[in-house]
């Protein structure tokens, strides 16, 4: 609970200062600025909020703000660098990777940059969904494994997968339907970046499924210690894959190629992401009985 109302926090606030910084206390033409230091803010008080919560409740929990020695025994630095890598490395790479967007969207006009901009963020919905679903259950996967409990552990690892898979489903057909509906509620009708916006999203979403279940994964990964498995799949579906494809479907499909190249890698990376999984549940069964 506490961690939900702070991440709801820094969301809700950042929306409210938002037009407050960029209409109100700045001048006009500091929009951006504005924006900047709404979300600065917005950040700034969520982790004041989580550190009061640490502090107030130092006596009923396990987390302290006091570092020890102990924090640094038993190759816990080194498995904490392994497991948070992958992650920090998959946000890296997806920045790259949508600058890389912007940048060539840029070359088509205005309206085009308009467009995918807009089309990512609703977009966005589906995957943070998967992306809270993944993370939340990473802990309860994590336990089981250490535990022996593979049984456990499989099942919370299908039923979170399922779940993640039909939510981005679920978004993905509101997009097919709903997408000149959904840009809409963002730019301008009767605009050229509201048709390219439909378009765009009606193409970004068909990854949503894929990218859902390739996250599920790589958090699975993550949760049992196999940080390279982690790793290799997180630079795969955004650096390796994605980036390359812009550049290539660029001379064959100029404008929506670019766009074309996300679903493509999400769908790659999540085949790899269910055959890595399929190898490691089969050693893990073979090695179990092995031992039993």
């Amino acid at each position: 609970m506490q961690a939900g109302f702070g991440i709801a926090l820094g969301g809700v606030l950042n929306i409210a200062l938002d037009p407050l910084f960029m209409f109100v206390i700045l001048k006009p033409g500091d929009e951006v600025a504005g924006a900047g230091i709404a979300t600065m803010l917005s950040n700034l008080l969520a982790t004041v909020y989580f550190l009061a919560v640490i502090r107030l409740n130092r006596d009923q929990s396990v987390l302290s703000l006091k570092p020890t020695r102990r924090s640094l025994d038993r190759d816990i630095p080194a498995d904490v660098l392994a497991t948070g890598l992958p992650a920090c490395l998959m946000t890296l790479c997806e920045n790259i990777s949508y600058a890389v967007l912007d940048s060539l969207m840029a070359s088509f006009g205005m309206m085009a940059q308009a467009g995918i901009g807009v089309a990512k963020k609703v977009n966005m919905l589906a995957h943070c969904m998967a992306r809270g679903m993944a993370q939340g259950v990473l802990p309860l996967i994590g336990y089981n494994f250490a535990a022996g409990n593979y049984r456990r552990m499989k099942k919370a690892v299908v039923l979170s997968t399922t779940i993640s898979i039909a939510l981005a489903a679920a978004c993905m057909a509101v997009c097919l339907s709903l997408s000149r509906s959904l840009i809409g509620v963002f730019i301008q009708h009767e605009s050229p970046a509201l048709d390219y916006g439909a378009a765009f999203l009606r193409i970004l979403c068909l990854g949503g499924p894929f990218s859902a279940c390739a996250y599920a994964f790589i958090s699975f990964f993550q949760a049992t210690g196999e940080s390279l498995k982690s790793f290799v799949l997180a630079i795969l579906r955004k650096g390796l894959l994605d980036i390359p494809l812009m550049f290539m479907l660029l001379r064959a499909m100029p404008v929506y190629g670019i766009v074309w190249a996300t679903p493509i890698a999400d769908t790659v990376c999540c085949v790899a992401a269910v055959g890595l999984f399929g190898a490691f549940i089969h050693r893990l069964t073979r090695a179990r009985y092995a031992t039993a």
